[in-house]
């Protein structure tokens, strides 16, 4: 079935929906879902579509009440082909047929009538609402705009996620990280997803250009149409590496940030540039990186540092597994540092520490001690 050119009456009218709706199995649930990743255009049609089926089912309306509101409301009206499919799929999908019981003691023969039987006149009333439009569900819970439903993952530490969002953006969700979105997203309005910890991003670009914003901490927000980029938005920084496209990161008017002015409130990203809000010395910084792939080392399973200080190293490993380090003497935080690891194998990033400067790393539960020997 091409659905392509389908709206709210038309989802409402067609059998194979309306049997999802009331009757699900899992085959029409897995088409569904993935026809609803595939098509977030009609994401809001279908939302709609499938609420007035469920309100209507049960809705016991009299007569005279739908045939009135249905002249107000009914902006198209359906035509008596129109009316008559609908009767016919809505009463196959509800009738039970009663059944007789005759008891041997008494010989009276009784009647079960099913619990959600519908009578003659809230069957056709049903039948007609269901092809009315939308204006039938503001009569029945009054006016009210739909709540977009949302969905949060989150990984613990050392863990990573892969995840796939209504749009099939493809995004990899760090350790210690959680992602919030919207279960599906009106094709009239932004995509958008909230951040806290880091994660890779893979947009794709939309039909309508659609923006994609990801909102970080302090009123910061990344705006993209189609690209791939890093973000990462811990307590102490956010960060945001393009690898591919071009994207706008806007600051916002929360962090005092003196060092910056307001040239960089607002600033569009290339590829290879990395900008970062650094929340505990109050400074915004605009780079190129020669390895934007190095910050999304986590993709692949590994942990990367290039010429990073070692202050870098105590941050990734305390905000993605959970690790306080201290550095004796303080100064060991300054040197610099060149490694990639398997993400899984700590043991080797502590040889290599150990190996490149000289040090000791003791390990006490998740406390860290890095020193020299």
């Amino acid at each position: 079935m091409n659905y392509q050119n389908y709206r709210f009456k038309d989802f409402m009218l067609d059998e194979e929906f309306q049997q999802w709706v009331l009757n699900p199995d899992s085959d029409a649930n897995l088409f569904w879902i993935n026809y609803l990743q595939n098509h977030p255009d009609k994401q809001l049609e279908i939302a709609k579509a499938k609420a007035a089926i469920q309100e209507l089912y049960f809705a016991g309306l009299r007569k005279e009440q739908a045939f009135t509101k249905l002249k107000s409301v009914l902006a198209v009206p359906a035509t008596p082909a129109e009316m008559n499919i609908a009767w016919q799929n809505i009463t196959e999908a509800i009738k039970a047929p009663p059944a007789e019981q005759t008891t041997d003691r008494t010989k009276v023969t009784t009647k079960v009538i099913p619990l959600f039987a519908f009578n003659k006149w809230t069957k056709i009333a049903a039948s007609i609402l269901l092809i009315c439009a939308v204006g039938a569900i503001f009569w029945l819970k009054e006016t009210r705009t739909p709540v977009a439903e949302e969905i949060t993952y989150r990984t613990t530490f050392g863990e990573t996620k892969k995840i796939t969002l209504p749009d099939n953006s493809k995004i990899f969700l760090n350790a210690n990280s959680q992602l919030t979105t919207a279960k599906y997203w009106p094709s009239d309005k932004d995509r958008e997803v909230k951040l806290a910890g880091e994660a890779f991003f893979s947009v794709v670009h939309t039909q309508n250009d659609q923006k994609f914003k990801v909102n970080l901490q302090k009123g910061a927000q990344v705006e993209v149409l189609g690209t791939e980029f890093t973000v990462t938005n811990r307590p102490t920084l956010s960060r945001v590496v393009l690898s591919q496209g071009k994207v706008k990161v806007k600051v916002g008017s929360k962090p005092n940030l003196p060092s910056a002015g307001n040239q960089l409130r607002a600033t569009i990203m290339a590829p290879g540039d990395l900008v970062q809000i650094d929340y505990l010395q109050g400074t915004l910084s605009k780079n190129k990186v020669q390895n934007p792939e190095q910050y999304a080392a986590f993709i692949q399973n590994k942990i990367e540092f290039n010429n990073s200080p070692l202050s870098e190293v105590a941050r990734v490993l305390q905000d993605n597994y959970g690790y306080k380090v201290t550095f004796l003497p303080a100064s060991l935080a300054n040197k610099w540092f060149t490694s990639s690891n398997p993400s899984n194998r700590l043991d080797l990033l502590f040889f290599a520490l150990e190996k490149s400067f000289n040090l000791q790393v003791i390990q006490k539960g998740k406390h860290l001690t890095i020193q020299t020997k």
